[in-house]
């Protein structure tokens, strides 16, 4: 899968998308800047509930009579963290959900396979990323009307139930 992740610049809300090495520098109209960084938030959430409940199960679960002997769950299953509380994930596509829960397994896998440490909480300070994978954007070429050359590659990102557009 080609995967374009979207940074938020701390200073301005410019946003990159790299693919494949190559980076673009992207600027969202007004009203696109809102659902990105939701869709940042709804990621990082997502991310941070696996790490949490992973925590959880190494802690507390095994001193608990009822889930002592239990295996510590290591999955990618997001919709057990979608609650009244959280009903803000489903503004959002469910590609995105799945993506941060997708990146917790991968840092995991990683943690097993390297001496390093285990996944840790993302912070809302900093650089933001959100992982949008190929069934959310597109790079479809706009031809020039004069010359019939493609002029441009435009991201779109857009689902049937949550369009965005096109982000020039």
């Amino acid at each position: 899968l080609a995967m374009i992740p979207l940074f938020q610049n701390v200073c301005s809300l410019e946003r990159f998308a790299v693919l494949d090495g190559y980076r673009f520098r992207r600027y969202p109209h007004p009203e696109q800047p809102q659902t990105l960084l939701r869709w940042i938030g709804g990621q990082h959430l997502m991310d941070n509930a696996q790490g949490q409940e992973d925590r959880y199960f190494r802690r507390c679960a095994p001193r608990k009579v009822g889930t002592a002997g239990e295996k510590i769950p290591v999955d990618q299953a997001y919709s057990p963290f979608i609650t009244e509380q959280t009903a803000f994930l489903k503004q959002g596509p469910s590609q995105i959900s799945r993506n941060g829960a997708v990146q917790f397994r991968q840092a995991y896998q990683r943690f097993f396979k390297q001496p390093g440490g285990r996944p840790k909480c993302k912070k809302k300070s900093g650089r933001q990323t959100v992982w949008v994978t190929q069934e959310v954007f597109a790079f479809i070429p706009q031809i020039d009307d004069q010359t019939g050359a493609i002029a441009s590659y435009p991201l779109t990102m857009d689902t049937k139930k949550f369009p965005i557009g096109i982000i020039p």
